[in-house]
């Protein structure tokens, strides 16, 4: 089939150069790479690389006639024009039915025009493009096309594609190629190999040789899977799984600069061209998250009276599921609380505050999960503690709650100097300052007139359930004045 167009030295020529583009047709010949993956190139006499003085149609005249030796008028129903003789209108109308009818009819280097105006050449009023046909096969086929930006594209596009892609244009205008048959309205060619017309333009790309980039980001909070470049076939499906952190959720997820949502699973299917993704996150802290869990009656620890003062701090803890009683019937206000109790406290604070919920599973000792839990958060340090089982110190138990939540969440409602608490100034600078956090924040109120903390007296579970609802509740801070 191809041996019809080398009818001259000078078509060898023009063919041999579209074959191996690494041979230009002249010293001044532009060569046009086709964006993508493949490396073809083509090209094309008299125009620079990256210069806006072509449009589609000026480039498909050009490659028309490099293919076939000869040039073609811009009317339809020419001689060349394949579909001279189907009706104006809807036979002509960019339906999926009439894509696969005309293109699989067509052969390859035909000129291919769509236009919002059926009327006059190519130059009329109304919006058209043309492109050059390279390849086809039974799903659909693959197009060259130049554009303002003095480049040369290459798209695969299948029947359906095609047609909803360029709906805009409404119709075909004209198929144009040497010696075109006309043809027939009502008719579906099957498309068949096409090896010897391929060679027209070199090696053909199909669908599945063009390939895309993903990018995935993931902002601080979260993670996405896959992360970095992806990079994939044409029309191939991409899922990506977008994961918050503990104490954030998904804030939002941006596809190519534009708001998706908040999903946790985005899939790009059918690609056609470059993607970015990226998913932000937010964190999830706020004392709303701190809900009540519990029932409490009256009689619920029969050592806690509603004449006690730490009756309704003792309540609310229990109806916070932070605190539980010692046995039946029993909370053992008196008692003291050790440093492993200490820890999984302030735990429970953290993890309440900060995603809304108190997941712990224990397993061999009960309280390691909690241990665990406070070293990943930097609520302790390794080798702060020594010995868990011990009773905790009241200036331990603070500098664990200061540590439990974030500055914004220990906002100041109390002025209080530094050096004014009068028996602290032994403690180291963490207990120290953790302590003052607390009273200027509320939550310690000190136990005389002149605020003394006693930082190394243990802590009652009677004082413990009033420092953790403070913690929890805001409302129930202490404004206070130190003499």
């Amino acid at each position: 089939m191809v041996k019809r167009f080398l009818r001259s030295w000078t078509a060898i020529i023009l063919i041999a150069c579209l074959l191996f583009p690494l041979f230009p047709l002249k010293a001044q010949a532009a060569s046009y790479v086709v964006s993508g993956n493949n490396s073809v190139s083509i090209p094309v006499s008299g125009y620079e690389e990256g210069t806006a003085n072509y449009n589609c149609r000026q480039f498909a005249g050009m490659v028309y006639e490099l293919i076939w030796g000869k040039s073609f008028t811009s009317y339809r129903g020419t001689s060349d024009d394949m579909l001279r003789s189907v009706p104006t209108g809807s036979a002509r109308a960019i339906t999926v039915e009439n894509t696969k009818a005309f293109i699989s009819a067509a052969k390859l280097g035909a000129t291919v025009r769509v236009s919002t105006n059926l009327e006059g050449g190519d130059s009329g009023s109304g919006s058209m493009h043309s492109v050059i046909l390279i390849q086809k096969d039974r799903d659909g086929f693959t197009i060259y096309e130049g554009n303002h930006s003095g480049k040369v594209n290459i798209e695969y596009y299948t029947w359906e594609d095609y047609a909803k892609r360029n709906a805009y244009y409404k119709y075909f205008k004209y198929i144009k190629y040497p010696g075109a048959a006309e043809f027939t309205p009502g008719t579906v060619i099957e498309v068949e190999e096409e090896e010897d017309d391929s060679v027209l333009l070199g090696t053909a790309p199909v669908a599945e040789e063009i390939k895309y980039t993903v990018t995935a980001t993931a902002k601080t909070g979260g993670s996405i899977s896959p992360a970095g470049e992806t990079v994939a076939k044409a029309k191939e499906t991409l899922s990506y799984t977008i994961k918050p952190n503990r104490g954030y959720i998904i804030g939002n997820v941006i596809v190519d600069g534009m708001s998706v949502g908040a999903p946790s699973i985005y899939t790009f299917t059918d690609l056609s061209q470059d993607h970015t993704i990226v998913a932000t996150f937010k964190k999830t802290s706020s004392f709303s998250n701190f809900a009540d869990k519990n029932e409490f009656s009256n009689k619920k620890f029969q050592d806690v009276p509603e004449s006690a003062w730490y009756y309704e701090n003792v309540k609310k803890a229990y109806q916070l599921g932070l605190m539980d009683g010692m046995s039946t019937g029993q909370f053992g206000p008196g008692g003291d609380l050790t440093v492993a109790q200490a820890i999984a406290l302030a735990a429970r604070l953290h993890s309440i505050y900060n995603t809304g919920t108190e997941n712990f599973t224990q397993s061999g000792t009960w309280y390691q999960v909690y241990v665990d839990y406070c070293l990943e958060n930097g609520i302790i340090s390794a080798s702060q503690f020594d010995d868990y089982k011990r009773l905790a110190t009241r200036a331990e138990f603070a500098r664990l709650l200061a540590a439990a939540f974030p500055d914004e969440a220990l906002t100041e409602i109390n002025t209080v100097l530094n050096h004014s608490i009068p028996d602290i100034s032994e403690l180291s600078w963490q207990e120290s300052s953790a302590v003052y956090k607390l009273y200027r924040a509320g939550i310690l109120t000190g136990k005389d007139a002149q605020g003394s903390f006693y930082p190394t007296t243990n802590i009652t579970r009677a004082e413990t359930a009033v420092l953790v609802t403070r913690m929890a509740d805001p409302s129930l801070r202490k404004s206070i004045t130190l003499n």
